[in-house]
């Protein structure tokens, strides 16, 4: 795979010879992250801390700079291990698609982030769905019209190759771009399109990942056994959305700060929680208002 972003680090002045460094390094070398660490952590040799904390170095480089989580970063590693880019770009792929729906465009790996699908060779077959994938993460970023000014295109590519589901997705992401930017009915009119073809089969999940875009529209269509299916699908994708923030934000806290939340989401006053928790009144106003 070429022109993929990296995440590096760099040794600079350390007071070690090469040779030295090289014995340990060739001990971890395409090694994971977890085996390399556990080597370096228990091989007694001068190089193995400043190793470890080169190592420790680019794996935040790759968690902080480029998006990358920790546990994607060690299953990249033993992807590229085995010379298989072809999963490693499936990987890429499945994430971008995971964070472009839960709207977290942050987090989505770079080859999709910036678009940068053109450096990669995908066999026929497959090309259409990265064209999806790359599409919702258009739309994540909020990149409406990109994804309209795609959308003739990528439907014709479609109709050639006979993929309908593809071709379903695509209407769907159209008609929310369409509604984001205001243009009511051409928004109206893909969606009239994308129900019926979808309805016989009762594809409903791919409009139940788009909800939060299409709700205003499918409030105004007729009520009928697939929009009130794809209704509830949605709403409880959503819920699910808000609970994983909400409980992101609340890991966030420390113990006490957690433990204070959960007697407010109670209903305990100030008091009953200072009571509660042996604190003063003061102090948790202090908690509170933080």
């Amino acid at each position: 795979m070429e022109a993929r972003t990296e995440a590096r680090a760099v040794l600079r002045y350390a007071r070690i010879s090469p040779r030295k460094v090289n014995i340990v390094n060739d001990l971890i070398r395409n090694k994971d992250v977890s085996a390399a660490r556990g080597i370096l952590m228990n091989t007694p040799k001068a190089a193995s801390e400043l190793l470890l904390k080169l190592l420790n170095s680019a794996v935040s480089n790759a968690e902080n700079n480029f998006g990358m989580d920790p546990a994607k970063l060690e299953t990249a590693v033993k992807l590229l291990r085995q010379h298989n880019a072809d999963w490693l770009n499936i990987l890429d792929s499945t994430g971008a698609y995971h964070y472009a729906l839960l709207g977290q465009p942050e987090k989505i790996p770079p080859v999709f982030r910036e678009h940068q699908l053109s450096s990669i060779n995908f066999l026929a077959p497959g090309k259409p769905m990265m064209e999806l994938i790359e599409n919702q993460v258009y739309l994540a970023q909020g990149a409406y019209a990109q994804v309209i000014g795609r959308s003739q295109g990528l439907l014709a590519l479609c109709a050639g190759m006979h993929y309908a589901l593809v071709a379903l997705h695509i209407r769907i992401q159209t008609a929310a771009a369409y509604e984001l930017l205001g243009k009511h009915a051409e928004a109206a009119a893909l969606l009239e399109q994308a129900l019926n073809d979808a309805a016989p089969d009762g594809f409903a999940i791919p409009f139940a990942e788009n909800f939060r875009y299409l709700k205003p529209l499918l409030a105004a269509c007729p009520k009928t056994a697939f929009t009130t299916q794809i209704t509830l699908l949605g709403e409880e994708a959503e819920r699910r959305r808000r609970q994983s923030s909400f409980l992101a934000a609340l890991a966030a806290l420390t113990e006490r700060e957690q433990t204070i939340a959960a007697l407010i989401a109670d209903r305990l006053s100030n008091r009953e929680i200072a009571e509660e928790l042996f604190l003063s009144e003061g102090s948790v106003k202090q908690y509170v208002n933080q």
